[in-house]
């Protein structure tokens, strides 16, 4: 899932670089950028099925479902944003657009595992970079 937020995060660099999309790139954008965001909600709502189907340690169930809903939600929203047609319908479904609560990093915490909090490691070289 991390790897294809990069993946999404370096396609549509080009075209946010000064956080908005004018008319003349707007065809370019959805043809080469939309799809990015499809991906990620598949890879997201994967993510979800594995946290689900695993079975977590008791004192982090709690935050696990958490993650679960968060996941579940961001992955619904990016597969709303993967459908958009217009400039209008971009800018009209971001103003919902749902926040982290950082659970992620709680959890990783609570398991012991290093956080990813300014990581600069490349850790999806190989996988979608070559």
């Amino acid at each position: 899932m991390n790897c294809a937020l990069q993946l999404l995060q370096l396609t549509e660099a080009p075209f946010l670089g000064d956080g908005q999309i004018s008319s003349r790139e707007w065809p370019d954008f959805t043809a080469t950028v939309l799809p990015g965001y499809a991906g990620l909600a598949q890879a997201m709502a994967q993510f979800v099925q594995d946290l689900v189907n695993y079975e977590w340690p008791e004192d982090v169930q709690a935050d696990i479902d958490i993650l679960i809903t968060e996941n579940s939600t961001m992955a619904a929203f990016l597969e709303a944003v993967s459908k958009v047609r217009t400039i209008a319908e971009w800018n009209s479904v971001w103003e919902d657009a749902p926040t982290s609560t950082g659970t992620a990093d709680i959890v990783r915490a609570r398991l012991g595992l290093p956080t990813t909090i300014g990581d600069a490691n490349n850790w999806c070289d190989g996988q979608f970079f070559g």
